[in-house]
Order: C-alpha cells, then sequence, then structure tokens
C-alpha cells in the first residue's frame, strides 16, 4: 500500500542541521515531500525530521536520494547512500529507504541502505529491519528477509536470492561513527536551544491523527505485508471480570435487576 501524500497546507517538512562539502541544500532549507537533494564527492547532508533531534538521516556524497514523505517516512535513493537513526518515530509512523532493488522498512534502529551500479546492500546496525526485494517490474516480494544487527544484505539488480553476510570491521566503524555524529550534534543543538522548521514530535504526532485518524502505520509500498511491531488496535476496558467479561458493580439493594441476556423478557 503507498505510503499517504502528505503534501497540503499543513504540510511537515525536515530541516538541513549540519552540511559538509557540496550539494544542492544548505543549512536551515526546509525539506518537504517531493524534494530531490544531491551531493557532491566527500560531501554529506544531515537532516533533521523532528524538532527534537530524534529522528535523523545522513545523505553521503556522490548521492541522488528523493524525499517522497516525511511522515510517514519515504526516502528514495536513486544513487547514492543513506544512514538513518530514528530513537522516537511519531505514533502510527514508519520509515522507508527505497531503491530500485529494494526497500526496507523499519520502526526505530540505526541502519543504512547504499546503491551503487545497480546492487542494493542493507547495513543493520541495531534494531530489527525488514527487507523486501523487487522484481524486473518493480513488483516487491511477499515475504520480507528480515536482517537481524551486525549483518549486511546484498541485493544485485532483480536477483532471485539475496545474500545476507556478517559486516565487516570498517562498516560496523562507520555506523558507530554515524552515531556518535548524531549524539554529538544533538546535545549541541539542545544546549543552544536550536529551534528549527521541522516540529516536534508531540506536534507531528497531533498533526498526522487529524490528517489520517485511522490508527496503525503503513507497510512498504506494494503488496508487502506491514511490518510487525505496528501500534496496537485501541484496547478495551481496562478491568475484566471472569472468563474475559467486564466486572459487574453489584446493585443496590431493591433495585431491579437487568432482564437476562438470552433474548426472552421475563415477565
Amino acid at each position: 500500500m503507498p505510503l499517504p501524500d502528505a503534501r497540503g497546507e499543513d504540510e511537515l517538512v525536515a530541516e538541513v542541521v549540519a552540511l559538509e562539502g557540496e550539494a544542492s541544500v544548505s543549512v536551515g532549507d526546509a525539506v518537504k515531500a517531493g524534494d530531490t537533494i544531491e551531493t557532491k564527492a566527500d560531501s554529506s547532508v544531515e537532516l533533521a525530521l523532528d524538532g527534537d533531534f530524534q529522528n535523523i538521516v545522513r545523505i553521503d556524497g556522490d548521492s541522488r536520494v528523493k524525499v517522497e514523505s516525511i511522515y510517514p517516512s519515504k526516502f528514495y535513493i536513486e544513487e547514492g547512500d543513506v544512514y538513518a537513526r530514528l530513537d522516537a518515530l511519531p505514533k502510527g509512523s514508519t520509515f522507508e529507504l527505497q531503491s530500485p532493488t529494494a526497500v526496507a522498512t523499519v520502526r526505530g534502529t540505526v541502519y543504512r541502505l547504499k546503491h551503487r551500479d545497480g546492487t542494493s546492500e542493507v547495513f543493520n546496525f541495531s534494531g530489527d529491519v525488514e527487507v523486501f526485494t523487487k522484481d524486473e517490474s518493480g513488483k516487491l516480494s511477499s515475504e520480507p528477509v528480515r536482517l537481524p544487527p551486525n549483518q549486511r544484505l546484498e541485493m544485485p539488480l532483480h536477483a532471485q536470492a539475496p545474500k545476507m553476510v556478517s559486516m565487516p570491521p570498517e562498516d560496523v566503524r562507520a555506523g558507530f561513527a554515524f552515531t556518535q555524529a548524531v549524539d554529538q550534534h544533538r546535545r549541541v543543538f539542545v544546549a543552544e536551544g536550536k529551534k528549527i522548521k521541522a516540529p516536534p514530535l508531540r506536534d507531528i504526532e497531533k498533526r498526522m491523527n487529524s490528517q489520517n485518524p485511522k490508527p496503525g502505520g503503513q507497510g512498504p509500498q506494494g503488496n508487502a505485508p506491514e511490518l510487525q511491531g505496528q501500534p496496537q488496535q485501541p484496547q478495551g476496558p481496562p478491568q475484566q471480570g471472569g472468563e474475559g467479561r467486564p466486572r459487574k458493580e453489584p446493585a443496590p439493594e431493591g433495585e431491579r435487576k437487568p432482564p437476562p441476556q438470552t433474548g426472552e423478557r421475563r415477565r
């Protein structure tokens, strides 16, 4: 199922909070659905998806990435390398990194999707990542590959069988360096009281609820099932009596008892 388009007067935006080298955006720019970000060699762009700096995306050098949706989040990597650290996605939201050969979807983790020369690679540094492959027509696989932490999944163009391998030390170090950089930037921004164009998580959740009152997040685009761990449906009364029936308070003395639940009225 395609993710809904959140464009409109109350369109959600991210903001460029860090830049190294050269790119098509600058620090302080608002980024919205439909924008494409390009980076030059040896460059990187860091986006904050919320004003609390809890969900961060970094686009590395020689990349071309289209922002298809801010929340639920979807980034399409035409070519390049993208890291994501997702510490507190809004309730009901999901996060996807897509490429021509794969969709990697999560609800909270640190991971990376790289697409170069027709081959996609997904790196899981922590948490749960589900990866759906694409066939020649772009249709997603019906079942995802579940990628454990510290593993890498390689997907050549329209390959039938993705290859899972352990991440080499240099990739593990790259993931650790990314998380350290995010922590450092977050500390600085909080200490400075930095305010950005991206709203805080509380406001994002309110806006999403008003635009899409149906509970639960969206799965990846296509016919693939939703990621496990979606928010649960609203629960019933918290107190239960015997055999799952709601508890009843005793009726005051002298008060008529309610009719039995058999469909017949007591005379």
